[in-house]
This record gives C-alpha cells, sequence and structure tokens, in this order.
C-alpha cells in the first residue's frame, strides 16, 4: 500500500476580521485613548503574522478593561472577542471556541440575540467547530446563524455572505458536493458583482469552489483555477498573506495528485520555510505543508526521510489539533502506509483499523477519507494474504463509491482496480477482467495515460487478457 494522498485541499473558513470600532470613554478620555493605541498596535501584529505578539497584548488590554470597566462594559467584552480572533489565527481552535462562547452569551444577554455583534460571534463560533472538525455542529450552527441575518442584514450583507461561505465549506468538508457547489456559486456571483472580482473575499470564495472541482478529482481543470486566483492574489495581497499561501498549498496538492512530485518537493519547502517564519513550526498551515512533504518524500523513494517526517509530523499534530482531528488523521494514515512498506504488516493493519472507526464516527461511513481509509485496510490484508477478506472490504467501498460521488470520479475506477487485482490473487481472473477495463477506461478519462494509476490498469488487462487467451 502506499501512503495515503488524501484529495484534500484547503477550504478556507472565513471568521469575522479584526476591525477596529469606537471605544467607550467610561475609564477616562487618556485611558480610552491609550487603550484604543494598543488595540491598533494588537491588530497591526496580528495582521503582520505575528500572532503571539498580538495574543499578548490583547490580553494586556483586556485584562486592564475589565479590571476597569468590568467584564460585560463593551470594550471589554470586544477585547475578549479580539482575544478569540487571535487565538483562531494562533491555530488554537480550542481555546478560541471557549472564548468566543464566552464573549456570545454576554453579548445575547446585553445585546440581544439578533444584533448584528451578537450574529458576527455566532458565525465565529461555527467556524471555530469548522476548524476542529466538527462539521456536523458547525452546519448546524451556521444554518441558525443564515436564517436570522438573512432576515435582519440581508442576503447581501458582508456577514451574510461570510457565514453562507462558511456553510459552504462544511458541506464540502462532508462530501456534499451538491449542496456544496450552489451555496459556493450563489456566494461569489454576489460578491462578484458587490465586492468586485479581485477583493479578498472573492478570491477565497473562488479558491473554495475549486477545492470542490479538486474533491471531485478533476485535478487539471482545479490547478489551473487555483493558479489565476494565486496569481491575482499575488498581487493584491501579497506573495506572504495567509490567503495567498493557502492557494499556493493546494497548487501543490493538485500537482501531487497528478504525480508531479519533484515540483512538489521543490515547491513545498519553499512554502514550508515562508510558513515556519510568519507562523511558527506547531501552526496547523506549516503542519500541512510539512506532512504534503512527507508523502512526497515517500513517492521520490526517499523512505527513511518520509518515515522519520511523518512520524514527527504526526506527534505535532497529535499534540497541536487533537488526536482526531482530520489533518492528523492524514498523517496517522501516512504512519501507517510507512510500517506496512516496512513489512510490518500486522501493526499498519491495526493502526488502519483504528483509523477507520475514527473516521466512521467522526466523518460518518460514507465520506471519502473514510472509504480511503477502508481501501487501504483492504490493501493490508491483501498483503497478508487474506485475499478473500480484501476483496469484500474493496467491493464494499466501491458500491459506496458509486452511490455517492460522481460517475468519472478516479476513486471509483482506483476500487475497481483493487477488486480486480483481490480477484486474480484468487484465481477469478475472468471476474476480474471487467473490472480491469473499466478501471484503465476510466482512468484514462480522468487521470491520463501517463498516471501511474493508469499503468497499473494497463498491466493488469494485459496480463489477464493474456491469461484468457
Amino acid at each position: 500500500m502506499k501512503a495515503k494522498l488524501l484529495p484534500v485541499i484547503r477550504v478556507i473558513v472565513f471568521i469575522a476580521s479584526l476591525v477596529l470600532t469606537g471605544s467607550h470613554r467610561a475609564c477616562g478620555a487618556e485611558d480610552a485613548a491609550a487603550l484604543k493605541e494598543r488595540d491598533e498596535k494588537a491588530i497591526a501584529l496580528a495582521k503582520g503574522g505575528k500572532y503571539a505578539e498580538a495574543e499578548k497584548e490583547f490580553r494586556a488590554v483586556l485584562e486592564i478593561r475589565q479590571r476597569k470597566l468590568g467584564s460585560e462594559h463593551p470594550d471589554a467584552v470586544r477585547s475578549r472577542h479580539y482575544v478569540a480572533n487571535v487565538l483562531d489565527m494562533e491555530g488554537k481552535y480550542a481555546e478560541a471556541e471557549k472564548e468566543t462562547r464566552a464573549v456570545l452569551a454576554l453579548r445575547e444577554r446585553i445585546l440581544g440575540p439578533e444584533h448584528e455583534e451578537t450574529l458576527k460571534t455566532r458565525g465565529n463560533l461555527a467556524a471555530e467547530l469548522g476548524h476542529q472538525a466538527k462539521y456536523v455542529e458547525a452546519e448546524k450552527e451556521a444554518r441558525a446563524v443564515l436564517a436570522v441575518e438573512a432576515r435582519v442584514l440581508g442576503p447581501e450583507h458582508p456577514g451574510t455572505l461570510s457565514d453562507r461561505g462558511n456553510l459552504a465549506a462544511f458541506l464540502l468538508a462532508q462530501a456534499k458536493y451538491p449542496e456544496a457547489e450552489k451555496e459556493f456559486r450563489a456566494v461569489l456571483g454576489i460578491r462578484q458583482r458587490v465586492l468586485g472580482p479581485e477583493h479578498a473575499d472573492t478570491l477565497m470564495t473562488r479558491n473554495n469552489l475549486t477545492a470542490l472541482l479538486h474533491q471531485q478529482g478533476k485535478d487539471r481543470e482545479a490547478e489551473r483555477e487555483f493558479r489565476a486566483v494565486f496569481a491575482i492574489q499575488e498581487r493584491v495581497l501579497g506573495p506572504e498573506h495567509p490567503d495567498t499561501l493557502t492557494s499556493r498549498w493546494n497548487i501543490i496538492k493538485t500537482m501531487s495528485t497528478q504525480e508531479r512530485f519533484a515540483e512538489c518537493e521543490k515547491e513545498g519547502r519553499a512554502l514550508l520555510a515562508i510558513q515556519s517564519r510568519i507562523f511558527g513550526p506547531d501552526h496547523p498551515d506549516t503542519l500541512r505543508t510539512h506532512s504534503s512533504l512527507a508523502i512526497t518524500l515517500y513517492y521520490l523513494g526517499k523512505n527513511a526521510e518520509e518515515e522519520k517526517e511523518s512520524r514527527i509530523v504526526l506527534e505535532a499534530k497529535e499534540r497541536v489539533l487533537g488526536h482526531e482531528h482530520p489533518d492528523t488523521l492524514q498523517s496517522w494514515e501516512l504512519w501507517a502506509g510507512a510500517l506496512n512498506d516496512a513489512g510490518r504488516h500486522a501493526e499498519a493493519e491495526r493502526e488502519l483499523r483504528t483509523l477507520v472507526k475514527i473516521h466512521e464516527r467522526t466523518q460518518g461511513p460514507e465520506h471519502p477519507d473514510t472509504l480511503q481509509s477502508r481501501s487501504n485496510l483492504g490493501r493490508v490484508i491483501g498483503e497478508q494474504g487474506r485475499t478473500d477478506e480484501a476483496e469484500a472490504e474493496e467491493r464494499a467501498v466501491l458500491a459506496i463509491r458509486e452511490r455517492t460521488l460522481d460517475p468519472a470520479h478516479p476513486d471509483i475506477f482506483k476500487s475497481c482496480y483493487h477488486l480486480a487485482d483481490d480477484l486474480a490473487k484468487q484465481g477469478k481472473k475472468a471476474e476480474a477482467l471487467p473490472f480491469a477495463r473499466r478501471a484503465l477506461d476510466g482512468l484514462r478519462k480522468s487521470r491520463g495515460e501517463k498516471h501511474t494509476d493508469t499503468k497499473d490498469a494497463r498491466e493488469l488487462v494485459k496480463r489477464l487478457e493474456k491469461d484468457k487467451a
């Protein structure tokens, strides 16, 4: 089994920006002016990527306002909102959720449930849930706040559009592709008309819609679109803006699924250097790039580097993101692949069975990540000579993929190939040949003639046809 290459592209979840608003003067004009200056300084630090310094400054201002004004004063509540936002920027999502819930409780009681600031906080809560891969909860919260925002603020209000874009991202994360596409296209149309085609929010919506293409296996189309978005972001936002770096990472992922691994290594190392400098080594975005680089090293045959990197990244992600975050599970899958490649098949099987259970519980039995883990489990079982069990596993995966994915999705044809291989190993060659031919035809169209998956299917068909003759 090759190390898992997840068809996951970074989808941006919008969170209300750090925007300075007017301060009340209850603690004296001089104090209020000084604290406002400190807010401005902290916001500048955060926008410049200096998140730890920004957090320290925001917390210091919060402590002063709570002491002098009380914890329920609007300025103190706003300071706590700033702290929650910068925690999110640092990737401290659980802490950010805790702070956001506290701010929401205060604003609901003081301002009312339909006040714009309260709705903004609810939208942020949905985003925090999404960042922690609690997609079902995030979708529920996003739908609830959208129902109010559309009525109170209007369907084209920036807050409404941000939360609608987030809803689409949560749907995409759950592989609800038609619903996600509908929402993304609606938001993109409004943003292009209201904000213009080069506004940061418009570009990120376009980026997210392109992520949908990639998740459906349309790699070359997705790469062209990501590059177009990246070119605009680099010019408009700057080469080191977080949104620009996200698009750069997405381009690397599309190149990876097209097997351009030498390019991936070069670009991945360059991106990792920038993210490590700007975000720090333990930021989720930095770790995500680290993990992708480990996968690339594997496919380039640099197995010792890959095994070392995969273990380091897995431990870091477990520490930073938690044991069951999708990014952690991706690195766990990579580690299981490294175990299998080292001949430690029983250990790899044990790890994969654990992964499947977590995927089924956290993402659902029909999610693409769950199915990929089941397919990888089938490969490990087959390598231990239990080809009948491997066949049963792949048949189950194929049935779900045929029901839930686009008929032209490459994952369907990869399942056909694995099933044909399992059947052939059991001597069921006549039964295997139709699946092998279907795999070859589909992979030619979806991956191209030169892709390794296509080459493997071609060799299998050739061998089975020779045996038949």
